[in-house]
């Protein structure tokens, strides 16, 4: 997940969009410590927790809303097909009325 982050500096010309959205989406999480973590080991933890989440939870908008665990793994075939099958059986039945 963070393997392509570079971190030049804020607001140049070379920053990188990709920090940006991870930082944004660590700070909305409801669990982020806004008033700062106890300890380096308490936000090593929680961050081990954050990418579990990210990684095996979060259902992804970019990814037609899989994990990126299921791309990885290659389960988001079977997902997205039976998903289609799902719509297309309900269309047909709106499609009949």
């Amino acid at each position: 997940m963070f393997s392509s982050l570079t971190f030049t500096g804020k607001r140049k010309r070379n920053d990188n969009p990709y920090s940006e959205a991870v930082f944004r989406m660590l700070k909305y999480r409801a669990e982020y410590p806004h008033e700062g973590f106890e300890s380096l080991e308490a936000a090593r933890k929680w961050a081990a927790e954050f990418v579990k989440w990210y990684t095996y939870e979060h259902q992804h908008s970019g990814l037609n809303f899989v994990t990126p665990h299921q791309v990885h793994t290659g389960e988001y075939v079977g997902i997205l097909e039976k998903r289609k099958e799902v719509y297309e059986l309900e269309r047909s039945k709106h499609l009949e009325c």
